[in-house]
């Protein structure tokens, strides 16, 4: 008897070992915390939840690479490649139609542009309107934009541009998603076309401060299906590379068609 029990302990460690062997391991992609909660300390991963908070942290394996998430933002328009190729777009779209205009100069001096050097949780390739898996260099969200310079550094600076320039047009995109006060911040962006003044710019924001209502973001999820990806690549596209084949008629007339934004003179 007692090797009978023997035994079926020994099957019963053999089976959870097994199992737990079996398990598939999971990639890390981004922690939420640099490190262990300390003795003591309520561990945030509990059931029931927590109501302590901490700062996260990226590429924490990697002491060159290692801080909280504030540290990877950057100023997109002081990036080489945003001076060199995206300032002139900005400026001949300044003069066939300004409400995109200052849309896009809006998404790139409001938003939080992080660039982080991890690997991005992947969209599914039916969700981007593509038949084929794809790397993901960078991921939007309503008020931020990450970007993985795993694969950013490797790019020309050519690229590079046409990826910020992606991510802005789907800011422009995704501003049906916004609130009044964000709707009213583009606005005041008009401003900042054709060098325009810092501080016009400055005083307009203040007003939108002042009387456009709450901050809090529009409590809709983002809902981007196919056609919408494609019609983003197609306006990257028309921006970057024939723009001066294009007026304000023709720009005017395919927001329109495709429903992108609605614009008041559309």
């Amino acid at each position: 008897m007692r090797n009978q029990v023997g035994f079926l302990k020994l099957v019963t460690f053999a089976a959870i070992f097994g199992l737990a062997a079996c398990q598939p391991s999971e990639k890390v992609i981004i922690k939420e915390s640099a490190a262990s909660p300390a003795q003591g300390l309520p561990d945030p991963s509990q059931a029931g939840g927590s109501d302590t908070g901490g700062e996260n942290g990226i590429g924490c394996s990697d002491n060159k690479t290692c801080g909280p998430l504030e540290s990877f933002q950057e100023d997109i328009f002081d990036k080489e490649e945003f001076k060199t190729f995206i300032n002139p777009i900005l400026q001949k779209l300044g003069k066939i139609y300004r409400p995109l205009a200052a849309d896009l100069i809006h998404i790139s001096r409001d938003r939080r542009w992080y660039f982080v050097p991890v690997e991005l949780d992947k969209l599914p390739a039916h969700n981007i309107g593509v038949g084929f898996q794809t790397d993901q260099l960078a991921l939007h969200k309503k008020q931020e934009i990450w970007i993985s310079t795993i694969f950013y550094d490797k790019m020309e600076m050519r690229k590079r541009a046409i990826l910020l320039l992606h991510e802005m047009v789907m800011g422009v995109r995704l501003m049906r998603f916004q609130n009044q006060l964000d709707h009213c911040l583009s606005e005041a962006a008009d401003h900042l076309i054709d060098g325009g003044e810092e501080g016009d710019y400055r005083f307009a924001r203040s007003v939108c401060m002042r009387d456009s209502g709450s901050g809090i973001l529009d409590p809709r999820s983002i809902d981007l299906d196919g056609e919408d990806h494609s019609n983003i690549r197609d306006l990257t596209k028309m921006l970057m590379d024939n723009l001066d084949k294009t007026d304000s008629a023709e720009l005017k007339a395919w927001i329109k068609s495709r429903n992108f934004r609605d614009y008041k003179d559309l």
